[in-house]
């Protein structure tokens, strides 16, 4: 059984259940859920502890003490997780909480068994009890009483959770809500795709800028700052940022040098001891000198050519490779591609293609491909795409016109 069957049996039976969700605010944390219902790939479940609604990826979900698996995953993978001992159970959002309010120290080395146990004896006094149930609302409360624009400063935790229950028995304000976060869960996840993406795009190119490559922490810093400046992720997918990022990564962390490679030994021989005998040199330089002037007389000096050299592939226009990925693009717009009958380059020719800059080109062309009838059809079309990696392209901009 996968995750999956495993969370539609819940969602039939209405039971409460505990997962470990590698994702949101504090991944890898227990949680109670009441599961409601699927959306694709997507969890919608009741959190116990907010009692808030909520969106989890099927993927970053995992339940404690249970062999399940992803059904993405390989039958070999499966196996292996099967055979894996199991882990020590981190501890749930709410537990941190609780300890934290209570002031316990060393809150990281306690496992969710070891929290628990400590839990029961701090909220075994009336004091204590009154002290959590009167805490100041939780962070999430006070995100939903913000987005309603509902004061909360001198509200207590159970003050807010009865105005949220009383907001949403409306299901406008409720479906508002959730909307909002989930737009805000699927832009966060965008955004940690961006950025894991556009490291190893940026990273192929760091010994053109004689820099190692860039870690996680240091990528998204230097990202983030040219963010505060104005530019947009949109921006930063451009090459003509690869030199800023890497100059601004070796100016804050100049240990990201690369090193020259440094010469073994074994290419060193040591130097040879001069000669006792002065004769035999003198002798020597005198055949050299001889057999360097016949040379020159009998034999015209070649001009070597200047070295080539070497660009990299954002420095390099090339309309031919951005013509025939311009034809891959469009196939994936006909009916039938299989039919697709291309111009050359040379019918086409430059005029058609442009070059725009920072390895972008506008390119005018037409293809003939089959309907869904097997006619044979032109189709004119534009396409404006963009060079963000050595062979490989992004579409920015398409328009077709269909024709006889």
């Amino acid at each position: 059984m996968d995750i999956k069957e495993y969370l539609l049996e819940k969602i039939d039976t209405g039971e409460v259940i505990e997962i470990i969700y590698n994702g949101g605010s504090k991944p890898g944390t227990l949680r109670e859920i009441c599961p409601v219902n699927f959306v694709e790939d997507k969890l919608s479940a009741i959190d116990i502890e907010t009692e808030v609604r909520k969106t989890y990826i099927l993927s970053k979900i995992r339940i404690p003490n249970q062999n399940l698996t992803y059904s993405t995953e390989s039958p070999a993978r499966k196996e292996k997780s099967k055979k894996r001992p199991l882990r020590k159970e981190s501890k749930s959002e709410k537990q941190v909480e609780q300890l934290k309010f209570f002031k316990v120290k060393n809150i990281k080395e306690l496992d969710y068994y070891q929290a628990n146990d400590l839990l029961k004896e701090l909220l075994r006094g009336k004091k204590n009890k009154e002290k959590w149930n009167n805490r100041p609302p939780e962070a999430e409360q006070k995100q939903i009483l913000d987005f309603f624009e509902i004061e909360h400063k001198e509200l207590t935790f159970p003050e807010v959770k009865k105005i949220i229950n009383d907001l949403f028995e409306d299901e406008e304000k409720y479906d508002k809500w959730y909307d909002y976060i989930t737009a805000i869960e699927d832009a966060k996840d965008e955004r940690e795709s961006w950025f894991e993406d556009y490291r190893e795009f940026y990273n192929e190119e760091n010994r053109y800028f004689n820099c190692k490559k860039l870690n996680k922490k240091i990528f998204k810093e230097i990202i983030e700052e040219l963010e505060a400046e104005g530019n947009t992720l949109e921006q930063l997918e451009d090459c003509n940022f690869y030199q800023i990022v890497f100059e601004r990564a070796l100016n804050k962390y100049p240990n990201l040098t690369l090193k020259p490679k440094q010469i073994s030994a074994k290419n060193y021989s040591k130097p040879n001891t001069p000669d006792k005998n002065n004769k035999t040199l003198k002798i020597f330089l005198v055949v050299a000198v001889i057999s360097i002037i016949f040379y020159s007389i009998n034999h015209k000096e070649k001009k070597k050519a200047p070295p080539i050299e070497k660009k990299s592939w954002h420095e390099i226009v090339d309309k031919k490779a951005a013509f025939y990925a311009a034809q891959q693009f469009i196939e994936k717009y006909l009916k039938v591609p299989k039919t697709a009958e291309h111009p050359s380059y040379y019918d086409i020719g430059e005029n058609n293609i442009k070059h725009l800059g920072s390895q972008t080109y506008e390119i005018n062309s037409y293809v003939d491909s089959q309907n869904s009838f097997g006619a044979l059809l032109r189709t004119d079309y534009y396409l404006k795409i963009m060079q963000h990696k050595k062979d490989k392209w992004k579409l920015l901009d398409i328009k077709t016109l269909e024709g006889k």
